[in-house]
């Protein structure tokens, strides 16, 4: 199944449109789930009060916040990767696991220009945003914070 959906990354164009509404339950839900995943003191609070007080954090978040997704140049609903912007932070970034490798984090890090801020801490996250280009602190109070 993960050829196929690299087989088609590869051959199906993505372009980057701006994120609505439509689009908040799939980022919350991934959001919510890789961050679990990915951090480490994310795992230490209890499933229930974790998904009830990340929903509310990530609700927050996207009620004021830019996101852009990249999609499928065919499916414009088919998201493969997205990006939560709150100039001067950066709050999460997504790509699907098939369409990894082919330079769409880097395409949604250029949106980020003049960030300074990263909110949600993973595991190597300082390196990866690095490697996208991004120079970012790590300040998880920006996810609370307007303006």
């Amino acid at each position: 199944m993960l050829a196929v959906a690299a087989q088609k990354s590869a051959s199906s164009p993505t372009v980057m449109r701006p994120g609505t509404p439509a689009d908040w339950d799939y980022v919350g839900a991934t959001w919510r789930r890789h961050y679990r995943r990915r951090c480490a003191a994310a795992r230490r609070v209890p499933e229930r009060l974790y998904e009830v007080e990340q929903r509310a954090l990530i609700g927050l978040i996207l009620s004021r916040a830019q996101v852009v997704c990249a999609v499928a140049a065919t499916e414009p609903d088919l998201i493969v990767g997205y990006i939560v912007l709150e100039q001067p932070a950066v709050h999460w970034i997504h790509v699907k696991a098939g369409f990894r490798g082919f330079g769409l984090a880097r395409r949604l890090a250029a949106e980020a220009t003049g960030a300074l801020y990263y909110t949600h801490d993973v595991e190597h996250a300082a390196a990866l945003w690095q490697r996208l280009g991004l120079v970012l602190s790590f300040n998880p109070y920006r996810a609370w914070s307007v303006g």
